[in-house]
Parts: C-alpha cells; structure tokens; sequence
C-alpha cells in the first residue's frame, strides 16, 4: 500500500492511526487480512519515526497489541514474545511521568497473563501481577484510566 506524502512530518503518526482502525476493523469483522495489513503498516510506521521518539513509542505499543491479538487467534508464541518484548522496551524509553506509562503498564500486564494462561508459566503470571500493581501506583495517568483502573 501506498500512501503519499512521504515526505511529511506527520506522515508516520497518521500512518499509525490509520493503522489502529484497521486492527480493531480486523479484529471486529474476524478478517485476517486487515490484521495482518495492519502488523505490515505499524512494521512500516516505526521504520520512519526516529528511535527513541514518543510517537516511536507509541507505535510500537500499537504493533504489540495488533500481535497479541493475533496470538488471540492463532496462538503463534512469537507473537505474545515479541508484544511483551515491544511493550517492555517502550516502558523502559518511556519518562515516568510520561501519561501513556499507564498504558504500556496495562499492556504488559494483559500480555503476560494472556501468555501465562496458554503455557502455564508461573513466571508470567507474577509478572503480569507485577504490572498490574504498578499500574495502580501511578498517579499520572488521566482520570479517565484512573476511574478504569478503580
């Protein structure tokens, strides 16, 4: 797919979001192929923010959870090892008081133990224990996710 200006400043930002309808359009209609296309963008997206950037952060959250949601479906290990490895590398890039810290958090947190309850590693459940704890101790988050997390 194809999309212009290349050359814009916010190409790879919009291009995440684009990228973010379509998952949860994949994942709504249960069509493979929206999911798989959006895995393909995000791949693609990450690849034009610079390193280190928030929104470079963001996206590859957003890559994690379009892979987890594939694990959903096809349970294929790789793809829960690499969301948890892509959530835990935005979480230690992240500052801490950072507001999508929560979120990554979360993330970790919904990885580990969807990864615990289909291979029973005990360690996975203590971490995903780990996150969710952590993820109420944080006092930055917005109060919408503050009232979700209550």
């Amino acid at each position: 797919m194809d999309f212009e200006p290349k050359d814009h400043s916010r190409r790879p930002v919009l291009l995440n979001n684009y990228v973010s309808m379509l998952g949860k359009y994949g994942q709504e209609t249960k069509k493979t192929e929206y999911l798989d296309q959006a895995i393909e963008l995000v791949r693609m997206a990450i690849s034009e923010i610079p390193s280190g950037d928030t929104d470079w952060l963001m996206a590859r959250c957003n890559l994690g959870n379009l892979l987890g949601q594939r694990f959903r479906r096809y349970l294929i290990k790789e793809d829960i090892d690499e969301a948890i490895s892509l959530y835990e590398e935005a979480l230690s890039k992240l500052p801490t008081e950072h507001f999508n810290r929560v979120g990554c958090l979360k993330g970790l947190g919904v990885w580990y133990s969807e990864r615990f309850e289909r291979f029973h590693d005990p360690q996975d459940e203590l971490q995903a224990l780990s996150f969710y704890r952590m993820e109420l101790e944080i006092t930055t988050a917005t109060p919408s996710v503050r009232v979700e997390l209550a």
